[in-house]
């Protein structure tokens, strides 16, 4: 009988298997699976990497198959490494926009604007805002400050803007408008205009959300990430 592209994709898997390899190297292998199918052979390959504890190389276009599978993930873009971390490191520390744009999904909020400074005093003031709104980075720490006046983009994940939450070190208060409201289950991905820019955020299903009725929410101010324009 002639077996479908998953089912080669399988048979790969287990002739290489057989063969006790001290090293895997996995090119897409469950890129021709349906979403169900795929999710069972993530779970098994994951369980074969802690039975056999074999090195595993496994070049995926897939964010989610990156970050359930991996120990450690290279972010790459056309054949040039751009970062190389745990799936946490990757997804929290992003050193680029790119690698914060290429992992997490809804993607993060990405917002242009400058980075002022005065005195002791420094922080972000979006670029297509109306209202002069200075948003303080005090609480944020830089490898290396930018300059006043030095043009940055501040991101932070859909999970990071939600309900006020005073255990917090450093939030932003924002009251926010829904114009856009997907509910996935066990969670709701709104969207609102921040300070002149569409944004996602990720909250919790029994919040009462409506189209154009404000909500008082809160931006996580220690999980955002800043990046210099000029070097994304």
């Amino acid at each position: 009988a002639q077996l479908s592209g998953g089912q080669r994709q399988r048979v790969a898997m287990g002739r290489a298997l057989v063969r006790e390899p001290q090293i895997f190297l996995f090119d897409e292998p469950l890129s021709n699976l349906d979403a169900k199918l795929r999710v069972e052979m993530r779970h098994e390959i994951n369980k074969l990497h802690e039975q056999l504890g074999t090195t595993m190389i496994y070049v995926t276009h897939d964010q989610v198959e990156a970050m359930s599978l991996a120990t450690r993930i290279a972010v790459m873009n056309e054949g040039i490494i751009q970062q190389i971390g745990t799936p946490q490191e990757i997804y929290d520390k992003p050193n680029s926009v790119f690698v914060a744009d290429f992992i997490g999904s809804p993607a993060i909020n990405l917002i242009q604007g400058t980075f002022y400074k005065d005195g002791a005093t420094h922080g972000f003031i979006p670029e297509q805002q109306k209202d002069n709104v200075k948003i303080s980075l005090s609480g944020y720490s830089f490898d290396s400050e930018p300059k006043d006046g030095q043009e940055i983009i501040f991101g932070f994940r859909p999970e990071h803007i939600n309900l006020p939450d005073a255990s917090l070190k450093s939030q932003l208060p924002v009251e926010l408008k829904p114009s856009l409201i997907e509910l996935t289950g066990y969670e709701k991905e709104v969207s609102f205009e921040f300070y002149g820019n569409e944004i996602t955020g990720r909250l919790p299903r029994h919040i009462d959300t409506e189209l154009g009725k404000p909500i008082s929410l809160s931006l996580d101010l220690s999980e955002i990430s800043i990046f210099d324009r000029t070097s994304t």
